[in-house]
């Protein structure tokens, strides 16, 4: 079927485009608020068939 994402849940982070619903190989960017920091290296995912990848998450330092 057809693959979609729900919007990610990221505590502590903003991120955009805000849809109701994504759509597989569609991109998000997302930044932390002031100090946390993206758990993964860069600030983009992507909607997989597994969800979004790499998982868009802020971490405390």
């Amino acid at each position: 079927g057809e693959i979609t994402c729900d919007p990610p849940r990221i505590p502590n982070g903003v991120y955009r485009p805000e849809l109701s619903k994504y759509r597989g190989q569609d991109k998000i960017t997302y930044e932390c608020k002031k100090g946390f920091f993206p758990e993964i290296r860069g600030t983009d995912a992507t909607c997989t068939r597994d969800g979004w990848v790499p998982v868009p998450r802020c971490a405390w330092k």
